[in-house]
């Protein structure tokens, strides 16, 4: 049952047409599909998982109201 359930989430992940991540809470990416690669423009999954989320989508500011909501 988790193997088919980790195999679900995955397809739901990677065939999914939004441009989807994971982070850690720092901002490091963990995953990427290649919706997310196409839309934001990296060369790929490898190029944006080298980057940090921090650098393109918040002020630390907001990513610290970001989180403390989150939590």
């Amino acid at each position: 049952a988790l193997k088919q359930s980790e195999e679900h989430y995955r397809n739901l992940f990677e065939s999914n047409m939004a441009g989807v991540f994971i982070t850690k809470a720092d901002g490091t990416f963990i995953a990427v599909n290649e919706s997310y690669v196409k839309t934001f423009g990296f060369d790929s999954v490898e190029d944006a998982l080298n980057r940090n989320s921090k650098e393109n989508y918040f002020t630390t500011e907001e990513r610290e109201c970001y989180l403390k909501e989150l939590r």
